[in-house]
Order: C-alpha cells, then structure tokens, then sequence
C-alpha cells in the first residue's frame, strides 16, 4: 500500500475508488462479525442483569452501538464490493469511525455522570419503598 495516498484528496472522495483491497475486505468483514457478536451478547447480557437498572441502561445502550454499527458495516462492505459511485468512497468509513467516537462518547458520559446519580436515587426510593405498606398476596 503507498502511504502517500492515505494522506491524498483523491483518494478520500474519489467518486469511484475501484475495487476495494482484499485486505480491508478481511478487516471489515472481521469488524461487522465482531460487532454482530457484540451486539448478541450486549443483548443476552441485558436481558440477564433484570435486577440493576441502571447497567441494564448502559447495557442496551452498547447494544444499540453495536447492532448499527453492524448494519451499517454490511452496507459498506456491499457497496465497496459492488462498487457503487459515491457509496463506495472511503470518506464513508472515517464517518463511521466518527459516529462509533461520538457515539462511545454520549455512552462513557452517561456512565461516569448520568448512571451514579440515578443509581443513587434508585436506592433512595428503595429505602422509602421498604417502609411503605404493600399488598400480600
């Protein structure tokens, strides 16, 4: 590979790129089995964890990453291998890089901010509820 049309205009946004390499076929058919799995075991993960809230949130949200990423990966792997002009660009998978980096973002905000304070308050209704009367069945 020429490192020095990583770093070219025409390379990025040509409107018809060409056949796309065997190796970065590989490596993408690789990312989408990879975030297919990901996104099965995020699911089964979540369906399991019932008792805490709160990581069953954090939990669908990966879920949610994963499978899109999955199908949007499948779509770019059959537009680079059918060579469709203008959906077959490479520009398309630093976009996708960009949506997974801001993406994780909103998930890691959400993790170190959001999550503490609702698991904080999820206790504290816990403790009220155990002293309010309930039905017996």
């Amino acid at each position: 590979m020429n490192w020095g049309n990583f770093f070219s205009w025409h390379y990025w946004f040509a409107v018809q790129p060409g056949v796309a390499s065997k190796i970065l076929l590989e490596i993408l058919i690789i990312l989408v089995v990879g975030c297919f799995l990901a996104a099965v075991v995020f699911h089964y993960v979540a369906r399991a964890k019932k008792e805490d809230p709160v990581t069953v949130r954090i939990l669908k949200k990966l879920n949610g990453l994963f499978s899109f990423l999955t199908f949007v990966g499948v779509f770019i792997l059959l537009f680079f291998w059918q060579q469709v002009p203008y959906l077959s660009s490479r520009f398309w998978l630093v976009v996708w890089f960009l949506l997974v980096v801001v993406w994780v973002g909103f998930i890691i905000r959400y993790a170190l901010f959001v999550a503490p304070k609702r698991r904080a308050r999820l206790e504290e209704e816990k403790k009220y509820k155990q002293y309010l009367p309930t039905k017996k069945k």
